[in-house]
């Protein structure tokens, strides 16, 4: 396991309460949202506290090429990413924030780490505190 590229549930506790790392969300909206707790194999749903959202499958055009560098550039800022910070990127089980991770790593942020545990763990390891639900309406 090489620590620089992998989070743990820890560093992802860190990042909460220190924020010098940003949280980033890569899932479907329906699992941001709380309304997708994939086949019932999430305790808890909804989301860890700070993180942003960003759909993994956006990086890529319709015909499944990374879109250009300059649009999710835009994009990322316009959600709240800043590739000059420090990241980390979850998904359910660290496969789709996988793609995430590569992305922040080819537009140059400085440190970005995958959380592998991802929403699996933090679904059942995290106190009910640590779990954002969000009001689809008031966005």
């Amino acid at each position: 396991r090489r620590e620089e590229v992998f989070a743990g549930f820890e560093d992802v506790h860190a990042a909460i309460d220190n924020g010098d790392w940003q949280l980033i969300d890569t899932r479907h909206d329906e699992e941001w949202y709380g309304e997708d707790d994939r086949n019932g194999n999430n305790p808890q749903v909804g989301h860890i506290p700070n993180a942003v959202h960003y759909h993994w499958e956006d990086i890529f055009t319709d015909d499944g090429t990374l879109r250009p560098r300059d649009e999710l550039l835009a994009e990322f800022e316009q959600v709240g990413i800043d590739v000059d910070e420090p990241a980390i990127a979850y998904c359910q089980s660290g496969v789709r924030s996988g793609y995430f991770y590569a992305v922040l790593k080819w537009l140059g942020t400085p440190e970005v780490q995958n959380y592998d545990g991802s929403w699996l763990e933090w679904a059942h390891e995290a106190d009910e505190a640590d779990v954002i639900l969000p009001d689809p309406s008031s966005e």
